[in-house]
């Protein structure tokens, strides 16, 4: 979750570019010379995980009801249609999270 700039900018990058990039990553996280990587495929999932908005708005909106949410110490917001991203970590984080911030009476 919150990747979600970054992952469109890259879906933009060409592939030829797109496998230079992940070449020098793997070989730095491999640690070995580039020339050690034989062969790459680009495979494009365009449809696989949604990406926010580039600017933002619908996060900051969340961020607002939160904030306000909160002062009442009862009512929290969860899950992915509230900003915090949509894979099934970022919900579960999501959800941890809203049940640590409500006070139980």
């Amino acid at each position: 979750g919150g990747d979600g700039d970054r992952q469109s900018a890259l879906a933009a990058v060409d592939d030829d570019a797109l496998k230079r990039r992940a070449c020098r990553a793997a070989s730095a996280l491999a640690g070995v010379e580039q020339a050690a990587v034989r062969e790459t495929v680009v495979r494009r999932w365009t449809s696989g995980i949604p990406q926010f908005d580039a600017h933002n708005v619908h996060g900051e909106r969340m961020r607002v009801a939160r904030s306000a949410l909160l002062r009442t110490g009862r009512v929290s917001l969860a899950g992915k249609l509230f900003g915090d991203g949509v894979g099934v970590p970022d919900c579960i984080a999501s959800g941890v999270e809203c049940a640590n911030s409500i006070e139980f009476k």
